[in-house]
């Protein structure tokens, strides 16, 4: 099992929820089996995502997914996200 953490800041939580929900057959299609999210209780724009995966490689293909880039845009996140991993 290999993990993914990202940590985003957003314009507004409730419409990248519903893109981040939407974009799972992406995820599931380079192996996640499943995935949770995290709010601030200071900010709730401030998330943090837990994505499981079934192996590092793809993760790292999810991760270049050009799909993924342009769902973050229409998500509103807002600057980079950060990516941490653990297995």
């Amino acid at each position: 099992m290999f993990k993914m953490f990202v940590r985003h800041t957003l314009e507004d939580y409730s419409k990248w929820k519903t893109l981040f929900d939407g974009h799972s057959e992406v995820r599931e299609k380079y192996g996640c089996t499943g995935a949770s999210v995290f709010a601030s209780v200071e900010n709730p724009n401030d998330v943090l995502a837990e994505i499981i995966w079934a192996n590092k490689e793809g993760a790292m293909q999810f991760m270049h997914d050009p799909s993924l880039k342009e769902t973050m845009d229409k998500a509103g996140v807002i600057g980079m996200p950060e990516f941490s991993f653990s297995e």
